[in-house]
């Protein structure tokens, strides 16, 4: 199947994919806003957004500190806790994960319940 074409199924997403390319197949860790804050004062953090039954959506890579601050922040919630939709502004938040990559700087997915 074209990476194209496919679109979020299931979480946890198990590859990433940008257009026709497999980008990593290696969740390193699942993160909390702590970690992130540390992988962004190393530089420029490449954001994707995985939703169920959507594409893959790639954060230009120059947005990611506007990004973090302005959305991300808001929605983030803890991987290791329980949460509730109506807690989030929007009702709708993200569990964060660090992704392997020979690409990109860091990629942390972001996989969006809503």
């Amino acid at each position: 199947m074209k990476h194209s074409l496919r679109i979020v199924t299931e979480f946890p997403v198990k590859e990433i994919w940008e257009n026709e390319i497999l980008v990593s197949k290696v969740r390193r860790r699942y993160i909390k806003e702590k970690d992130i804050k540390e992988l962004l004062r190393q530089g420029p953090a490449q954001f994707i957004i995985a939703n169920i039954g959507d594409n893959l959506k790639w954060i230009p890579e120059d947005d990611c500190f506007k990004f973090w601050n302005n959305e991300v922040i808001i929605h983030l919630a803890d991987p290791d806790k329980n949460h509730s939709l109506e807690d989030f502004p929007g009702e709708y938040f993200y569990i964060a994960s660090e992704w392997e990559s020979e690409s990109h700087n860091s990629i942390i997915l972001l996989e969006m319940y809503n």
